[in-house]
């Protein structure tokens, strides 16, 4: 969504992702992420500045996701 220039918001990735707002609500690594990328369109940041902290949130998505598989 970022790389196509579509708005981020909960609604958005919700429809995109075929869940419910709710489910992205009461994940925190999702929560998270939609509201960083959602402000950081909100400041017009650079390409650049956003694809970088997409990787940074992907890394962090998946460090959670690892941590929740243990459990």
């Amino acid at each position: 969504m970022i790389l196509q220039d579509e708005k981020i918001n909960y609604y958005t990735v919700a429809k995109q992702a075929e869940v419910s707002r709710t489910y992205l609500y009461n994940h925190n690594a999702f929560s998270m992420m939609i509201e960083t990328f959602s402000n950081l369109q909100k400041e017009n940041e650079s390409e650049d500045s956003l694809y970088e902290k997409f990787e940074q949130a992907e890394k962090r998505y998946i460090e959670l996701q690892s941590e929740y598989d243990k459990v």
